[in-house]
């Protein structure tokens, strides 16, 4: 019997294709159990909030001002040995 040989691409999408299948099976099993959706369903808010608060910190440093730093002159100090 010939070995099938897939392409990269094509292992990508078989994978993808599995796990969509099982993303699905998974979404199933969670809306069937109204308890697990509810708490699903809590926890999708307590991250949106985490992910606005971020949201709202990148803003702010979106906002501000490059600083520019004044280039300082170091004056070496050669010790004379002797």
């Amino acid at each position: 019997m010939p070995e099938v040989v897939m392409t990269d691409k094509a292992r990508e999408k078989k994978w993808r294709e599995e796990d969509d299948v099982r993303t699905l099976a998974n979404a199933q099993e969670i809306q069937k159990d109204k308890g697990r959706l509810t708490r699903a369903a809590k926890r999708a808010t307590v991250m949106a909030n985490d992910v606005a608060k971020q949201a709202t910190n990148l803003r702010k440093v979106a906002r501000k001002k490059p600083v520019v730093r004044k280039k300082t002159t170091t004056k070496r100090t050669v010790r004379k040995r002797g």
